[in-house]
């Protein structure tokens, strides 16, 4: 049976069929299918399967799409699903992160699902929309059709700058959508840092201590490349796309090397997928919480504790964002807890909470002091204070 092959420089598919003659040797003949669409390439193989018997005994035939007159003046209308897959090519051509476009594609996937692969993209409307966001209502989460509907504007947006759609397409706006930033707190940190062998290997513990103690994301320690006592994560790999540099300890370089050494052998040797040694991770955590009786907590809640307890002890969110590698300082405001609340939580942190949040009331209080002292002196009192944006006398 004839496969399917992509030219890796071109990135356009081909049918490739085997077979062997008379006398045993193996035979091999390649037609370019002369597109980069898989879907639209998956049609063209169909056509090549139905003649495959008649092109292993020799009999040549011309495809249409191999047909240049044919090509020129045939009017094909682009398909949902071709549009899609056009539209995620340029994302890849574009360096999007392989992550963020899988993350397109599950979104997209819940609009065909709804609507089918086939139907023209020019057809799209607000009836479409309508009916993908009642199908989904109730059985997914507020945050879930919200990330979806992300993932679908940002399409739709693509097809009309491309003129695949004539209008543009509004979606409304899912609400309910804001999630509480769980801590991970002291408390079961330390349960979860003691923790036997038996139970849990000692490397995803220090692994743990890493997360907690530097605030990286969960794939940042693989991605990012040890430079003397820094970590360099580049805008390739970044989430926001802004590189950075993080400096750690001898103690985190350690622990980063012993992550990178395992991720090699799992990825080159035993041919893991990146993504996969990822996960053992996230599940190793959820694993020692689970031992320590603790539920609904995510190794991402280890960075949240991180950003939360920074801000908290140096009440400096713009510092923090750049820190950690928020694309913005309003991304980072979402972790800005009450730091009391924060002291709770962490009782080592919580001389250091209180000392700043003392230092920041007696800096108010000199201010305001200083103020009325200039306001009684200058006689301003009486003036009123728009004096003080007036023109000196000459």
């Amino acid at each position: 049976m004839a496969s399917l092959r992509k030219q890796n420089k071109r990135q356009t598919y081909y049918a490739r069929i085997q077979w062997r003659d008379i006398f045993g040797r193996l035979k091999e003949k390649c037609i370019p299918l002369k597109t980069h669409l898989k879907s639209e390439a998956l049609t063209r193989l169909s056509a090549v399967e139905k003649q495959e018997n008649n092109i292993k005994e020799g009999l040549k035939f011309t495809f249409p799409w191999l047909n240049e007159d044919v090509v020129r003046t045939t009017i094909v209308r682009r398909t949902l699903q071709e549009a899609i897959d056009r539209y995620h090519l340029v994302k890849e051509s574009n360096g999007i992160l392989r992550s963020s476009i899988d993350r397109s594609k599950v979104g997209l996937k819940s609009l065909t699902n709804v609507i089918g692969k086939d139907i023209p993209v020019d057809s799209l409307n607000g009836d479409h929309i309508e009916e993908w966001a009642t199908r989904w209502k109730n059985d997914h989460r507020p945050n879930t059709r919200a990330c979806n509907r992300a993932k679908i504007v940002s399409f739709l947006n693509y097809c009309y700058k491309k003129k695949w759609i004539n209008n543009k397409i509004e979606i409304d706006t899912i609400n309910n959508t804001q999630t509480e930033k769980r801590l991970v707190n002291e408390e079961t940190i330390k349960k979860i840092q003691k923790l036997p062998s038996s139970i849990l290997d000692p490397h995803y513990l220090n692994a743990f201590y890493l997360y907690f103690t530097t605030g990286f994301r969960r794939a940042e320690p693989f991605d990012g490349e040890l430079k003397k006592n820094y970590l360099v994560v580049t805008c390739e790999t970044a989430k926001s796309k802004k590189s950075r540099k993080v400096k750690v300890s001898h103690q985190q370089k350690l622990i980063i090397e012993e992550m990178k050494d395992r991720y090699e052998e799992a990825v080159v040797k035993y041919k893991y997928k990146p993504r996969s040694v990822h996960d053992r991770y996230r599940r190793q955590f959820k694993k020692a919480c689970r031992a320590v009786g603790v539920e609904g907590l995510k190794l991402h809640n280890l960075r949240n504790s991180y950003i939360s307890l920074r801000i908290a002890v140096t009440g400096d969110i713009f510092a923090v964002s750049q820190e950690v590698g928020h694309a913005s300082a309003k991304q980072t405001e979402e972790y800005a807890l009450p730091p009391l609340l924060v002291a709770d939580e962490f009782s080592s942190y919580k001389k250091l909470i209180e000392d700043r949040l003392r230092q920041d009331k007696m800096n108010k209080t000199f201010y305001e002091m200083l103020e009325d002292d200039f306001i009684v002196k200058s006689d301003l009192k009486e003036h009123g204070l728009k004096e003080l944006h007036d023109p000196l006398p000459s």
